[in-house]
C-alpha cells in the first residue's frame, strides 16, 4: 500500500443523481342522473313541471358557486401556474366575502386556524358520515349490504396510507447521503375510507335474487320519492421533492384555503310531519407536524449536483361533481293492502385516490420562484321542497336530509422561512450557473452540518406544487304526491288512517370528503426575493324551512318563491354561472331511470 493512499481526503466522488419527475394528475369526474318518474294521471293532478324546479335547483347551484370567495377555475384553464397563485393570494388578501342572507358564515385565517373547525366552532374532530347518515337511508345501506349490494363499510384506515417503513420511490432516491426525514409515526388518517366503491357494478343482481327469496313484504303500503344519496370522495397521499435546506433565488409563496358551502331548500307541504330536521355539517382541518432530518456529527463533505433545465411541477387538479335531479310526480289511488313503490333511492359516486412519490435531497436551489398551493372547494346544493297529500293518518317523511362537506390537510414537515445571506446568495448564484466544485467553505455553518455527500438539486426555472380539488354535489328532490283510497278499499282506508301509508320524500345524503397527507420534511427555506404564506377556512351553510304556501299542491306558488331567499341582485349572475359550470356535466351525459314498482 502506498504511503499517498494512507493519507486523509476529502471525499470528493460523484455520483449519477436521478433527477426528480415532474408529476402531473389532471382528473374529471361527473355524473348527471334525470329520474323524473311519472305515476297516474297528470291531467287531473295540478301538479307543476318538473323544468319549473329544474330552474330553481339550477339557480340554486349558480348561487352557491358564487359564495366561493376565491378562485375554483381548474388549474389547466388557468393562465399559467404563477398567475394561479398569485390571483389566489390576492383574493385571500383583498376579496371580500360574499354572504347570503340568513347563512351562517365563519371565516378564519393564518394563526386563527388551530384544530378541527366544525360550522365556525373549534371541536375535538371532524363528524363521521355515516355516523350522521339520515335514518331511512341508513338502513336501506343496511339492508342493500346484507343483500350483497356494493355498498361498503369504511375503509380500514391503517391501509389507507402507506407503510412508511415500505420501500417506495422516494427513499430508494439518490445514492448520495440524502437526507430522509425520520420516520415518525405517520399520523392516524383522517379520512373516513370509501363510502361507496363499484356503485354501477354486479351487485344488483345478487339484491335482486335476495329480493326474490325474501319472505313476503307485510301488508301496508310504502312509497319512496327521497332517499339519494350523492358522494365525493378525493383521498391524496403526495410526497414532493423536498430537502432540509431550500435555497431560492425569487420569490416565495405558500397558500392553503378551504371553502365549504351547504345549500339547503326543505319546505314542506304534507299531513302527518313529524320529520326530523334537515342537517348541514361542514368540518375542516388544517394541521402540520414537525419531521426533523437525521443528521450524524460533521461537517458537509461533498457534493453531487443534479440540475433540471426549465420548471419542476408538482400538479394535481381534481374536479368531481354529482347532478341529480329526482322530481317525482305520483298520483295513486290504492286498491290493495299491499304497495310498494320506489321512485328514489338513487345513488351517485365519484372516487379518486392518488398516491405520487419524489426524490428527496439534502439542498435544494431554485433559480425562479418556489410556489405551493392547496386549496379545496366544496358545495352541496339540495332542493327538497315536497307537497304530499294523502288525507291524513299518514306517516310521512319529507326532511331529515343530510349535507356535509369534510376536508382534512395534514403536512408532515415545516418549513422555517429566513432571508438569504450573502454568503447563501453567492453559493445559489454558482449552482444556478453552473458551477460545480465544491468548497468547504461555502457549506460551512448549521444550515449543512451533518449532512455528509450533499446531494443538490439545481433546478433552472420555478419549483411549483399545487393541489387543487373541487367538488360538487347538487340534488333536486322536490316532490309532489298525492294519495287517496278507492271507495270499496275499507281495508287500505283503515290501513292509511292507522298509520300504515308510509312516504319517505326525504332522507337524502350529500357528502364531500378529501383528505390530503403531503409528507415531507422540516426544511430551511432562504429566500432572496419576497415571501407570503397565508390560511383560510371558509365555511357557509343554510337551511331554509319557511313554512309551504297553504292549499294542497300549492307547488306553483311554491316554484316561484323556491329561491326567495336569495339576494335578487345575485339571481341573474347565479344563472349565468351554473351554465358555465354545469355545461360540461349536462350536455351529452347519459340519464337513467331506476324508478322500480311493486303492487299486490
Amino acid at each position: 500500500m502506498s504511503h499517498a493512499a494512507n493519507q486523509p481526503q476529502m471525499a470528493t466522488t460523484s455520483y449519477l443523481l436521478p433527477p426528480p419527475a415532474s408529476i402531473g394528475a389532471v382528473l374529471r369526474q361527473a355524473n348527471h342522473l334525470a329520474d323524473n318518474d311519472v305515476v297516474g294521471d297528470m291531467a287531473t293532478a295540478g301538479f307543476v313541471a318538473p323544468e319549473v324546479l329544474a330552474d330553481a335547483l339550477s339557480t340554486m347551484a349558480g348561487t352557491a358557486g358564487m359564495l366561493v370567495p376565491f378562485t375554483t377555475v381548474p388549474i389547466s384553464m388557468a393562465g399559467s401556474l404563477a398567475e394561479l397563485g398569485s390571483d389566489l393570494a390576492r383574493q385571500m388578501a383583498e376579496a371580500p366575502i360574499p354572504e347570503l342572507p340568513g347563512a351562517a358564515v365563519t371565516v378564519l385565517r393564518g394563526e386563527a386556524i388551530s384544530g378541527p373547525l366544525v360550522d365556525g366552532v373549534s371541536a375535538e374532530a371532524v363528524p363521521d358520515f355515516r355516523d350522521s347518515l339520515p335514518e331511512a337511508l341508513a338502513a336501506r345501506l343496511e339492508l342493500d349490504e346484507a343483500a350483497g349490494e356494493n355498498t361498503t363499510a369504511p375503509a380500514d384506515p391503517d391501509q389507507s396510507s402507506p407503510d412508511p417503513g415500505a420501500d417506495d420511490p422516494a427513499e430508494s432516491g439518490p445514492p448520495a447521503s440524502a437526507t430522509v426525514a425520520a420516520e415518525p409515526d405517520d399520523p392516524a388518517p383522517v379520512v373516513i375510507g370509501s363510502v361507496l366503491s363499484d356503485a354501477h357494478g354486479g351487485g344488483r343482481a345478487a339484491a335482486e335474487t335476495a329480493a326474490a327469496t325474501a319472505a313476503p313484504h307485510p301488508e301496508g303500503h310504502q312509497l319512496t320519492t327521497g332517499e339519494n344519496l350523492a358522494i365525493n370522495e378525493s383521498y391524496l397521499y403526495l410526497r414532493p421533492v423536498d430537502a432540509p435546506t431550500i435555497l431560492v433565488m425569487g420569490d416565495h409563496l405558500d397558500l392553503t384555503a378551504i371553502s365549504q358551502i351547504n345549500l339547503i331548500s326543505d319546505r314542506d307541504f304534507g299531513s302527518g310531519q313529524t320529520d326530523p330536521a334537515s342537517v348541514a355539517l361542514n368540518g375542516a382541518e388544517i394541521g402540520s407536524s414537525s419531521a426533523p432530518s437525521a443528521r450524524p456529527d460533521g461537517p458537509a463533505t461533498g457534493w453531487s449536483v443534479t440540475e433540471i433545465d426549465g420548471d419542476l411541477t408538482q400538479l394535481i387538479d381534481i374536479v368531481q361533481t354529482n347532478y341529480i335531479e329526482d322530481f317525482d310526480r305520483i298520483s295513486v289511488t290504492l286498491t290493495a293492502t299491499t304497495t310498494e313503490l320506489t321512485a328514489g333511492a338513487n345513488r351517485l359516486s365519484n372516487l379518486a385516490e392518488i398516491q405520487a412519490f419524489n426524490q428527496q435531497y439534502d439542498v435544494i436551489v431554485v433559480a425562479g420562484d418556489y410556489s405551493q398551493v392547496i386549496s379545496i372547494s366544496q358545495q352541496n346544493v339540495l332542493l327538497d321542497d315536497d307537497v304530499i297529500a294523502t288525507g291524513g293518518g299518514a306517516q310521512t317523511l319529507g326532511a331529515d336530509n343530510l349535507a356535509m362537506n369534510r376536508a382534512v390537510i395534514s403536512r408532515v414537515g415545516e418549513d422555517r422561512i429566513e432571508t438569504a445571506s450573502e454568503k447563501m446568495t453567492a453559493l445559489a448564484e454558482r449552482l444556478v450557473e453552473g458551477g460545480r466544485s465544491f468548497d468547504a467553505a461555502e457549506v460551512s455553518g448549521g444550515a449543512f452540518d451533518g449532512l455528509g455527500n450533499l446531494a443538490v438539486l439545481v433546478v433552472q426555472g420555478d419549483l411549483y406544487q399545487a393541489t387543487v380539488i373541487e367538488q360538487r354535489n347538487v340534488v333536486g328532490d322536490a316532490d309532489q304526491i298525492a294519495m287517496s283510497v278507492a271507495d270499496a278499499m275499507a281495508a287500505a282506508a283503515e290501513q292509511v288512517a292507522t298509520g300504515q301509508l308510509e312516504i319517505s320524500a326525504g332522507a337524502n345524503a350529500l357528502l364531500n370528503a378529501a383528505s390530503l397527507t403531503e409528507r415531507g420534511m422540516d426544511s430551511d427555506v432562504f429566500v432572496k426575493g419576497d415571501s407570503y404564506s397565508d390560511e383560510m377556512i371558509h365555511q357557509a351553510g343554510l337551511i331554509d324551512t319557511d313554512a309551504m304556501p297553504a292549499g294542497v299542491f300549492a307547488q306553483v306558488a311554491l316554484a316561484s318563491e323556491a329561491v326567495a331567499f336569495l339576494a335578487e341582485d345575485m339571481i341573474a349572475k347565479a344563472a349565468e354561472m351554473e351554465e358555465h359550470i354545469s355545461q360540461q356535466v349536462i350536455d351529452g351525459m347519459p340519464s337513467a331511470d331506476v324508478m322500480q314498482t311493486v303492487t299486490g
